[in-house]
């Protein structure tokens, strides 16, 4: 039984003894030629020599010095797909953890803190045991991460198996570095940055690089770090003034101050629906409003698919919702708005940009 885990930067205690043996009554393949023969015996020395590599990194907490592998096939940037789960309403990507590695299916999440309670995608994890081991995502390593064992959480049957917190230090429950930190600090990575596509089809989370097509369009803004958050200022239709929120892929919706969205959607001749003390806003569903943020001086329009949800009647809710969360950034803007655009998130400048996807 695997149990989900959520992972920050901090071993599992070595297995001693452990001897590896051949399964009797597997047949081997019928190879046609010399050169396919050559092609098997090089992988599975490979294979052996990682091995022994991974238990050497495991035993001595350091990398053997015969081990090229961070500076040769590993510092070549992950390019990891991401599933859509529920109809968009969250992503997920596989990452591998120890050795023989397990595998697991996680949220790669920029506004997460271990425990955190307000998420708007609804998964709150509590942590419990936490063990330091070698992770690795899209092929990319990172050597002593910390990760946690969760001992309860809300993400049973959600498609996905834990968070892995792409925030910054200050709002790790364990203090400890990100693992985009951590790669990049081990050389695993040539830029401390990484990028998402946060899409219907073909989503990616791209490790220390993005896509050369995105270069010329990115328009970056800069990020405020000190509360832990990738806070950033932008405009907004309807509102005059300028506002800070956290760009968070790890939420579903777009969450701003009440008052402030019940503006923007009068402005829109958009239906105010007050929900307790939260503000939801319902319109026709072939009248979906068009809502801009503005960041570094280019308007990026939310899609309308991807800001209408639509229920069996035919009435559409909105994707931005007011709500004081009472804790965390002002607004959040999720996964609402990053379904349209290719999101770099640099760590290195201290800054996010976006692109029309």
């Amino acid at each position: 039984m695997r149990t989900s885990i959520i992972l920050s930067r901090d071993v599992l205690e070595d297995d001693p003894g452990l001897i590896a043996l051949a399964v009797e009554g597997e047949d081997l393949p019928d190879f046609p030629d010399a050169f396919e023969v050559t092609t098997a015996f090089i992988a599975n020395l490979k294979a052996k020599y990682d091995d022994e590599a991974d238990q050497y990194i495991d035993r001595y907490g350091k990398a053997h010095p015969y081990d090229n592998r961070q500076s040769t096939a590993n510092f070549i940037a992950g390019e990891i797909p991401l599933i859509s789960q529920y109809n968009e309403i969250l992503w997920t990507g596989e990452f591998q953890v120890g050795t023989p590695p397990q595998r697991f299916q996680l949220v790669f999440d920029t506004g997460s803190r271990y425990g955190d309670r307000s998420k708007a995608s609804g998964i709150v994890i509590y942590p419990g045991q936490i063990y330091r081991e070698t992770v690795s995502i899209g092929g990319v390593m990172a050597i002593n991460q910390s990760f946690g064992s969760a001992n309860t959480s809300t993400i049973i049957n959600r498609g996905n198996e834990g968070i892995a917190g792409m925030g910054f230090k200050s709002i790790s429950r364990f203090g400890t570095e990100p693992f985009y930190q951590t790669m990049f600090d081990q050389k695993s990575v040539s830029s401390n940055l990484f990028g998402f596509g946060l899409w219907a089809q073909g989503a990616r989370l791209d490790l220390g690089h993005f896509p050369a097509r995105y270069a010329k369009s990115l328009v970056y803004s800069p990020v405020d770090s000190s509360k832990g958050y990738w806070l950033a200022n932008f405009q907004v239709t309807g509102l005059s003034q300028t506002q800070t929120g956290a760009i968070d892929t790890g939420t579903t919706l777009i969450i701003g101050p009440p008052e402030a969205v019940r503006t923007i959607f009068k402005s829109l001749g958009i239906k105010v629906v007050e929900k307790g003390a939260q503000v939801w806003g319902t319109y026709p569903v072939d009248k979906v409003p068009t809502l801009s943020f503005t960041f570094g001086g280019h308007a990026f329009t939310v899609g309308k698919d991807a800001l209408s949800f639509t229920d069996a009647n035919g009435q559409t809710t909105c994707g931005l919702i007011g709500a004081d969360l009472g804790v965390g950034p002002p607004w959040i803007i999720g996964g609402c708005f990053l379904q349209d655009v290719y999101a770099v998130f640099d760590a290195g400048n201290s800054r996010v940009g976006f692109a029309p996807k």
